[in-house]
This record gives C-alpha cells, structure tokens and sequence, in this order.
C-alpha cells in the first residue's frame, strides 16, 4: 500500500510540476506588466519577452493556453504528458524541433520524487484527519516552493505573492502542529523564536551590511515562514550550513572553469529551499548523528 500510494503522489507531483512550470511563465507576464505600470523601463530583452508573452495570453480561442517558445505552436495534450512527453519527443518540439530545455523535465519530475519520498520519510504521524492535513499543507508548500525555485533560477527574484501565500500555508501547519501534536507548547514557542533569530535574522543582517549584495531581501521574506515550520531550533543552524554546503557543491566547479564569475549575481533562493526540505524530513537523523559522532569523539 505504501509503494502505491508513493506512485500515486509521484504521478501528482510531477503533474504538479508541470503546472508549476507554467505558472512560472504567467507569473512573470504579470510582473512585467506590473512592473512597466510603476514607471520601471524594460530592457530590451524584456520588452521582447513581455511581447512573446502578451501574444501568447491573447491568441483568440486558444487563450492562456502551452505554446512552444520557438515556434509558437499551441502544444496538444499528447506533448503535455509530465515526464513522458519530453523523453518521448527526445527534449525537443514535435513541429519545429528545437530544444525544448531541461527545465519542464527537471521540474516534473523532481517534484514527482519529491511527493514521493515526502510520504515515505514524513517524521509525522498519519494516524489521523489532521496528520493527513498536514501533509496536504506539505504539497501545497511545496507546490508553491518550486515555483519559486523556478523563477528564481530564471529571472533571480522571488515573488512576494508566492511567498506569502507560502507564509499563510505556514501558519496553518505550525497551528495545527502546536495545537494537535507538539506536547510542550511554551517549548516549541521558544524553538520557533530562535529559528527566526537564526535565520532570517542573520540573512537580515548580511543583507543589511551588504545592502544587498550578499543576500537579495526575497530570501529573508521567504526564510521567515521556513524557519517557523523546522522541528526545533537545533534544525535552523542544520538548514544554515547545507544551504551553504549545496550552494558550494554547485557552484564552484562553475567558478573553476570560469563558466561562472565571482561577481555573477546567483540565485540563492533554491540552495535554502533544497535545504529546508531535507531538514524537514530528515532532519532529526541529521542531527542525531552529528551528536552521536560528537560524544563519541
């Protein structure tokens, strides 16, 4: 039952992740409307994509609907399949053959895999309605969280509406968590006080002294409902420390070969979600080694 049931939510997740995906391109139609509407000049390569992207919101009957970025060809739902229609296309459009991009297929099915493992490493219980509840709040987070993920990537910005309908997910969990399932209430008050300290605290200040050189004030927002969702303030300094270690692992080979510069504006945004989620479910583990390995030292 449990296997099936981790199908089952990879399916979901990667059809999740495909929904994702666009919504990121509609998000940032709205940006950029928004954007020139507050008196901001568009580059030209904005003008060009906020063109691309007005066409394709008003091409008559087939409105709001998948195109190709190449071709502009209004995508069927057989090239719409999550996971399935890239391999089977080999990555690239059906009409014009162009490369599609790892993108779609990397976010489909890395939130597959992500709902799937969540179920089969979730630290919480399901014996209830308001487990269950919880871990429906987990999907829309993360939902949600790769979105960010993903314009991030693209444009290095993290959207306040994504991030504060993160921040209103997060405090439905820690409510119903606090209320249902945390036994020391003034305790688990105190935890979340320090993990607010810890992190978007200290993100705070570094954004501060650097005026925002060092950390882009979106990922201080978005720290903020992460950090009142972790397990125990212990699980704030663990987050801090892979979030640097996984943006170290990936960006350095880059820095080395000179494919990236020490003054490149990088999106930090996905090293602190990646992070958050490990701790979230792995996290207890995580910390339990490193003081079992500490002692025993």
């Amino acid at each position: 039952m449990d296997i099936y049931i981790s199908v089952c939510l990879g399916i979901i997740g990667s059809i999740l992740g495909s929904f994702a995906v666009a919504s990121t391109w509609r998000l940032r139609a709205h940006q950029l409307t928004d954007d020139k509407a507050d008196g901001y000049k568009p580059t030209k390569a904005e003008k060009q994509e906020l063109n691309f992207l007005k066409r394709l919101a008003t091409s008559g009957k087939a409105q709001d609907r998948s195109h190709c970025l190449h071709c502009h060809r209004q995508l069927s739902a057989v090239d719409l399949i999550p996971v399935v229609s890239w391999l089977a296309l080999g990555g690239r459009c059906r009409t014009c053959h162009q490369p599609i991009g790892y993108t779609e297929f990397i976010t489909e099915l890395g939130l597959g895999l992500a709902l799937a493992v969540s179920y089969i490493a979730w630290p919480l219980p399901f014996g209830s309605l308001v487990g269950w509840a919880l871990f429906f709040i987990w999907v829309l987070l993360l939902l949600c969280l790769t979105i960010h993920i993903v314009y991030d990537a693209k444009w290095l910005l993290l959207l306040d509406k994504i991030t504060l309908i993160i921040f209103g997910l997060s405090l439905i969990f820690i409510t119903l968590k606090l209320v249902f399932i945390d036994i020391n209430f003034s305790a688990s008050l105190i935890s979340i006080a320090a993990s607010l300290i810890i992190l978007p605290g200290l993100y705070g200040v570094l954004y501060a002294l650097s005026k925002g050189a060092w950390i882009g004030f979106g990922d201080v927002k978005l720290l903020i409902p992460l950090a009142i969702m972790l397990p125990n303030w212990s699980h704030a300094l663990l987050m801090l420390f892979l979030a640097n270690f996984i943006g170290f692992v990936v960006l350095v080979p880059g820095m080395v070969s000179g494919k990236i510069s020490r003054t490149a504006r990088i999106p930090f945004g996905p090293f602190l979600i990646i992070a958050w989620f490990i701790v979230m479910l792995w996290g207890n583990g995580l910390v339990q080694a490193y003081l079992g390995a500490t002692f025993a030292l």
